[in-house]
């Protein structure tokens, strides 16, 4: 977080409230200019920290909030999920779920470059609520990190059928290499059970400048000027992830070490030796 944050304060009659946290200096922070960028609408408020904001339909979302104080601006990026409940409130849905988040995210040790394409493999496994049909959960599936998400859907035995839908002339995901592993149904097993779960098998692709500006800079991987080409200090991070399974969200947060060099940095999931 670059000294300003969001959060969801509260939400009513379907619509959610955003709330611009600052570390900065009371006196600047009284001063500065909040802008908001909200898909489906861009709502700018001077000296308030605060908007809200409706979505029509499910899908993930990426808020973006600026502060600008005396000429110079600062920004975050936060990644939420919006279900069917929160854009029908008549919707019903069968959630038993035992945990809301991600049962697990990897992220396979990767070097990135500034103008170099890279392949980051990535592995995210996502708990299922019981009681779930296979055709529930085999329609529209997102997932992502750090804001750079997609969409997708499968057959019966995990094949892609359609996506993944990204944002216009942005190409990070590609099909070959999203997979997904369904749980396993049967004519004695109809319906999920709460152990269940989704595995999604996916990379990203990109030059390191290419993902930053993505959204993995908005979580704190970014080069750093002047870095040697060995030796620089890690950096312990926190990425966000998001997804949405049988109109059901998950939010949690992958922690990763990035280490900056001459060209970019490596990102993993190895301990920081300091």
């Amino acid at each position: 977080m670059d000294q300003v944050g969001i959060i969801v304060s509260s939400s009513q009659g379907g619509a959610l409230n955003f709330d611009a946290v600052s570390l900065q200096a009371p006196a600047l922070r009284a001063a500065a200019s909040f802008t908001f960028q909200i898909p489906e609408q861009t709502h700018t408020d001077s000296n308030r920290s605060l908007t809200a904001g409706k979505f029509p339909t499910p899908g993930i979302r990426v808020i973006g909030v600026t502060s600008s104080t005396g000429g110079t601006t600062i920004g975050a990026k936060l990644m939420l999920p919006i279900g069917k409940p929160e854009t029908d409130p008549s919707t019903a849905l069968i959630d038993n779920r035992l945990d809301k988040k991600l049962t697990s995210f990897t992220i396979k040790t990767t070097k990135l470059t500034l103008s170099k394409v890279s392949a980051i493999p990535m592995k995210c496994v996502i708990p299922l609520s019981a009681g779930l049909t296979m055709q529930d959960i085999l329609t529209g599936i997102e997932f992502g990190l750090s804001g750079i998400h997609t969409k997708i859907s499968v057959d019966a035995k995990g094949r892609l059928q359609s996506g993944p839908e990204q944002e216009p002339g942005v190409a990070h995901f590609t099909a070959k290499t999203i997979k997904v592993k369904l749980p396993k149904f049967s004519s004695a097993k109809l319906k999920t059970v709460a152990t269940d779960t989704i595995t999604i098998y996916f990379t990203l692709t990109g030059t390191g400048m290419e993902l930053r500006d993505a959204g993995l800079g908005a979580d704190g991987v970014v080069p750093i000027p002047n870095s040697p080409s060995k030796g620089a200090m890690p950096r312990t991070l926190s990425l966000q992830s998001a997804a949405i399974v049988a109109g059901m969200t998950y939010k949690s947060s992958v922690t990763v070490v990035f280490t900056p060099n001459d060209v970019f940095g490596t990102i993993s999931q190895r301990s920081a030796k300091h």
